[in-house]
C-alpha cells in the first residue's frame, strides 16, 4: 500500500473502531511509531492501512476521547503531572476503558472494549456444581 492511500487514524477513528469491534476484538493499542493494532483471541493484528502513529496523533486521540482534556496542551500537562490517565468513553457506539501512559516520554493508549450487555451467571460460569462427597472409611456396596 502506498503512502498516498494510507489513512490517518485521527481522521478515521470511528471507522477504525467500528471495523475492529465488529471483528470481535478485546483491546486496541496505539503506540508511537507503530500502526494501530487490536487484539483478537489473544493475537495482535496490525492495521497497516493506517499511517504509523506520531506523538501528535496520540495526543489528538486522547484529546478527542477524554471529556475534560479536550486540548493537546491539557493532555500534555496532565501526563507530565500524573504519568498516566485512566478514563472511559464511547466511540462509534462502543464503550471503552482507556489507559494512557508514557513510554520513553511518548504517550501510548490501550483501549479495552466494555460490553453493553450484562453477562448472566451462566455466561460467567460462576455456579459450580458441588462434588459428591464420599466417605473414605467405609466402602459403599
Amino acid at each position: 500500500m502506498t503512502t498516498e492511500t494510507m489513512l490517518n487514524i485521527t481522521d478515521h477513528l470511528n471507522d477504525f473502531v467500528e471495523e475492529a469491534t465488529q471483528e470481535g476484538i478485546s483491546d486496541i493499542a496505539f503506540s508511537p511509531a507503530g500502526h494501530p493494532r487490536a487484539r483478537l483471541n489473544g493475537v495482535w493484528k496490525h492495521y497497516k492501512a493506517y499511517h504509523r502513529l506520531t506523538e501528535k496523533d496520540l495526543l489528538t486521540i486522547i484529546a478527542n476521547t477524554h471529556q475534560s482534556l479536550n486540548e493537546e496542551a491539557k493532555v500534555r500537562v496532565a501526563l507530565s503531572e500524573h504519568q498516566r490517565l485512566n478514563y472511559s468513553t464511547v466511540i462509534a457506539n462502543w464503550n471503552f476503558r482507556i489507559n494512557v501512559g508514557l513510554s520513553n516520554g511518548m504517550p501510548f493508549l490501550i483501549m479495552r472494549v466494555i460490553s453493553r450487555e450484562v453477562p448472566t451467571i451462566d455466561d460467567l460460569g460462576l455456579l459450580v456444581q458441588p462434588r459428591k462427597r464420599t466417605c473414605r472409611r467405609w466402602k459403599t456396596p
